[in-house]
């Protein structure tokens, strides 16, 4: 089934009796603070950069509080970053392919928006360790709550570290490189002259 920014027409009934019940259950029975928008359009509008839907509906009505994240945005024909954002977007997930993800970055209304998406983001976030806190207190075991990073002899400081290494060895050969390539040419033209 051909999914990306299909068009499709339904009456209000339909959407909301048929497509947008379950995710008004997640919202109002048990408290989701996460969804997708989706590639597909409602009528003519992409449904990851409608109004109607994430503040209309998901906000105003549902009273939804947290991180609506966009799917995979490779797609930059008709799904655009600043659209999700002014419509009630939080996350951008974004693709390989290049294109725009916002045509203005310098309004009030942008980063209004900006720090609307940051609050819900993190609202999200914070909601779930203290959802998981909870549920490892009521079990007993907390290792389900953090995952237990053990301490490496090659961290992340030695990685660096390395990197470095290389790219200096890598600047130093080809400076060797050229400078014997200077070399050989500079005497395969004493040699043409001789």
């Amino acid at each position: 089934m051909y999914r990306d920014s299909v068009y499709t027409w339904m009456t209000e009934q339909a959407l909301r009796e048929t497509y947008l019940r379950p995710f008004q259950m997640l919202v109002e029975d048990y408290d989701a603070v996460g969804l997708m928008s989706s590639y597909n359009r409602i009528g003519a509008v992409w449904a990851g950069g409608s109004e109607a839907l994430l503040t209309g509906i998901l906000r105003d009505e549902w009273g939804f509080d947290g991180a609506v994240i966009t799917d995979y945005c490779d797609h930059h024909s008709y799904m655009n970053g600043d659209q999700a954002l002014r419509a009630g977007g939080s996350l951008w997930m974004a693709g390989f392919t290049g294109g725009e993800m916002a045509y203005e970055t310098g309004s009030n209304s942008y980063m209004q928006a900006l720090r609307r998406a940051a609050k819900e983001t993190l609202y999200m976030y914070l909601h779930v360790c203290v959802t998981n806190q909870a549920y490892a207190d009521s079990i007993g075991d907390t290792s389900v709550v953090r995952h237990n990073f053990t301490t490496s002899v090659f961290g992340w400081r030695h990685l660096v570290a390395l990197i470095d290494i290389v790219a200096v060895l890598l600047f130093a050969l080809a400076v060797r490189g050229v400078v014997i390539d200077v070399k050989l040419r500079k005497a395969a033209k004493a040699e043409k002259k001789n």
